[in-house]
C-alpha cells in the first residue's frame, strides 16, 4: 500500500468547523471554470478517512507526488443535535480536500484513494439539471384541460399531466398521474410533510408558492450550499420543480399543484430549499451530498433530485452515503427511532433520470443506485418521452412532457413570479415525489411506524401498466406510470411477495416482480416437475419492475420458479408450453 504523509503545520485546520459565513468569492472550488472536459470541479477531491485528521495540513506526500492542501473542511459539518448519529454513520469522516492544481482530480483521486489513513477518495463530479427547453412553446400551445377544475387557480388550464383530457393532437385520454377530484379534496397535502428540493434555489418570493415554503428555527427557508449561506438564489429550474410539487393550490393565482394544499391556510406540505446549483444547468459548490443530508436532519421525509452527473460514470460513494442515511435518519431521533411529530420512519430518495435515450445505468447516476427511487419520463400518450433514459434500474414513470412545438410541455411556476415550460426527467421526477406526499398523508400521519419500504409498495402496486403502449421498453420503465387515484383508493395491505405475469408461458419468455421485502440481489432457481434443479442464477430484482427470463429452451412442462432475497423464500409454479 502506498504511504500517505500528513504534513502537520500551520494552516488553519477548518475540518470540524461548522460556520456556515459566506466564503470569499476566490475560495478555491467555488468555480464552475471545470477541467476535464467539464466532467469534475478541478482542485478539489472528496476523502474519506479512516480515522478523523487531528490538526492542519499543508501538504499530501503521495508516491513521490507532492499536493499542497490550500484548504479542507468536513463534507458533512457538524450536525447538532444529529452529531452523535453522524458520527456513528462515519460521515464526519469525509471531506473536502482542495489543493493546488498540478494533476487531474482523477489522476490524483486514483493516487490518493489507496493511500494509508485513506478509506476511499473521488473526485467531485461536476452535475447538471434533467430538464429540457420546450421548442416553440406557447401559452396557447396546451390548453389542455376541459371542464371543471376543483380549485380557482388560472393556469390550471394548460396542466394537462393533472388531468389529461386527450381533446388535443398529441394528447391521449387519460395519460396523466391519475388525480381525481374525489382524492384530491381529502388528500391535498400536510404541512407535517416536508419536501427537501435539492437544485438550485426556489424562488422564495414567487406569490404561488411563499405559502408552503418550509421555515427553520433562525428564518430560513434551507441552504445554499454553493456559497454556504442561507441566501438563497432563484433559480427557474428548481422553482419550477417546486411548483410542480406545491404551488399554493385554490389561491385565485397561476396553477394547480398536487401537494399545495386546498387554499385553507396552512394546508399543503412544505418546500426546503437545499441549493446545489446556481445557473440553468451547471454546478457550482461541491456538497452535493451535504445537501441530501441536510434534509435530513432538519425535518424532510422526501428528498427530490432532478439532477445527476454531468458525465456517465457509477455513484460516488459520499453520495451514496447521504443517501443512506436519509432513507435510514429522516424523520427520526438520535438513535433512528420515530419522532413524535414525524410522518414517517425514515425518508425517501427520488432522483431523475437522465434524458439521453440512453439505456446506460451510469449515464442515469445517481438515480441508478438501487435504494433511490429512480423516475423516467413519459409524453402525453404513456410512452416513454422520446428523450428519457430507461433500464432495469427504473422504478417509476410520470410525465415529463414533449420538447417539441406539437405541445405538451409541462407549465409550472419560474424565477422572478412567473410561470413557464420545461420538459425532461425533471419534470417527471416531482410529481412522484408530490405523489410521495399525499400517500404518507393518507397513511402515515395518523398511523406510526409508516415507513419508506410500505410506501415504495403502495407508490409502485398501484402503477398503471403501460407495456401496451411501449412494447420495445419492457421492463425499463419500472412499474409503469405513477397513479394518484389508486394509491390512495385501494386497499393496498395484502401485496403478494411475488407475481407471475402468467403462469401459463406460451411465448417462451417468464416475468414476475416482487414487493420491496424481496427487492435485492437475489437468487433465481427453476425446478421441473420431477424436483430436479435446471436453472439458477443470481439476480438482482427492483421491487414492482417486471423481471424477464428466458425459458425458451425449456422442455414443455410443469416448472416451480424459486425466488430467494433477504432472508425469504417464495415459490410459484408455472406450465410452459
Amino acid at each position: 500500500m502506498k504511504r500517505l504523509m500528513i504534513l502537520i503545520a500551520g494552516l488553519a485546520f477548518l475540518g470540524a468547523c461548522s460556520d456556515r459565513s459566506v466564503p470569499d468569492a476566490e475560495t478555491p472550488g467555488q468555480t464552475v471554470d471545470l477541467t476535464e472536459n467539464g466532467t469534475v470541479v478541478p482542485g478539489v477531491l472528496h476523502v474519506k478517512f479512516t480515522e478523523e485528521p487531528a490538526a492542519g495540513h499543508e501538504a499530501l506526500y503521495v508516491n513521490g507526488t507532492t499536493l499542497r492542501i490550500t484548504r479542507m473542511e468536513r463534507v458533512f459539518p457538524d450536525a447538532g443535535r444529529y452529531e452523535e448519529r453522524t458520527r456513528r454513520e462515519g460521515l464526519h469522516l469525509w471531506y473536502n480536500v482542495w489543493y493546488e492544481q498540478a494533476l487531474t482530480a482523477s489522476t490524483v483521486a486514483r493516487e490518493v484513494a489507496v493511500a494509508d489513513g485513506v478509506e476511499t477518495a473521488e473526485p467531485v463530479y461536476a452535475i447538471q439539471s434533467r430538464s429540457l427547453s420546450v421548442a416553440g412553446a406557447s401559452p396557447t400551445a396546451a390548453q389542455a384541460r376541459a371542464g371543471a377544475w376543483l380549485y380557482d387557480d388560472p393556469e390550471a388550464g394548460k396542466q394537462w399531466y393533472l388531468r389529461n383530457p386527450g381533446t388535443e393532437t398529441w394528447q391521449m385520454a387519460g395519460a396523466d398521474v391519475g388525480l381525481t377530484d374525489e382524492v384530491w379534496r381529502q388528500y391535498h397535502g400536510d404541512p407535517r410533510i416536508v419536501v427537501a428540493v435539492v437544485d438550485g434555489g426556489i424562488d422564495v418570493t414567487h406569490p404561488d408558492l411563499a405559502a408552503n415554503l418550509w421555515t427553520g428555527e433562525d428564518g430560513q427557508h434551507g441552504w445554499n450550499f454553493t456559497n454556504n449561506s442561507a441566501y438563497l438564489t432563484p433559480y427557474a429550474h428548481a422553482t419550477h420543480v417546486a411548483g410542480l410539487v406545491a404551488a399554493t393550490n385554490n389561491n385565485g393565482m397561476g396553477i394547480s399543484s398536487i401537494a399545495g394544499g386546498d387554499g385553507t391556510p396552512g394546508s399543503g406540505v412544505r418546500l426546503m430549499s437545499c441549493q446545489i446549483m446556481n445557473s440553468y444547468g451547471s454546478s457550482v459548490g461541491v456538497s452535493y451530498a451535504a445537501a441530501i443530508k441536510y434534509g435530513a436532519d432538519h425535518g424532510a421525509v422526501i428528498s427530490q433530485n432532478s439532477w445527476g452527473y454531468k458525465e456517465a460514470q457509477e455513484t460516488g460513494q459520499v453520495e451514496k452515503d447521504a443517501i443512506d442515511y436519509f432513507i435510514k435518519y429522516a424523520g427520526c431521533d438520535e438513535n433512528g427511532n420515530q419522532l413524535p411529530d414525524s410522518p414517517m420512519k425514515g425518508g425517501i430518495v427520488l432522483f431523475a433520470t437522465n434524458n439521453h435515450n440512453s439505456e446506460s445505468e451510469l449515464d442515469a447516476a445517481p438515480a441508478n443506485y438501487e435504494p433511490v427511487v429512480a423516475v423516467a419520463a413519459l409524453g402525453p400518450d404513456f410512452r416513454k418521452a422520446s428523450y428519457s433514459d430507461y433500464g432495469t434500474y427504473i422504478d417509476i414513470a410520470a410525465p415529463g412532457g414533449n420538447n417539441t412545438q406539437t405541445g405538451g410541455g409541462i407549465w409550472s411556476t419560474y424565477s422572478d413570479g412567473g410561470y413557464g415550460y420545461l420538459s425532461g426527467a425533471s419534470m417527471a421526477c416531482p410529481l412522484v415525489s408530490a405523489t410521495c406526499a399525499l400517500i404518507i398523508q393518507k397513511y402515515g400521519l395518523e398511523q406510526p411506524g409508516f415507513t419508506p419500504d410500505r410506501l415504495k409498495d403502495i407508490l409502485f402496486s398501484t402503477a398503471t401498466n403501460i407495456d401496451t403502449y411501449n412494447p420495445d421498453y419492457l421492463g425499463k420503465l419500472g412499474a409503469g406510470a405513477v397513479n394518484i387515484e389508486r394509491a390512495l383508493s385501494q386497499e393496498t395491505d395484502q401485496q403478494p411477495l411475488l407475481e407471475l405475469e402468467e403462469n401459463r408461458i406460451t411465448t417462451g419468455t417468464l416475468r414476475f416482480k416482487v414487493n420491496s421485502a424481496l427487492a435485492g440481489d437475489g437468487e433465481l432457481t427453476l425446478y421441473n416437475g420431477a424436483g430436479y434443479q435446471v436453472y439458477r442464477q443470481a439476480v438482482t430484482v427492483r421491487a414492482y419492475s417486471w423481471f424477464t427470463l428466458d425459458v425458451s429452451r425449456l422442455s414443455a412442462g410443469y416448472y416451480t420458479l424459486r425466488y430467494a432475497c433477504n432472508g425469504t423464500n417464495v415459490k410459484e409454479n408455472f406450465i410452459k408450453y
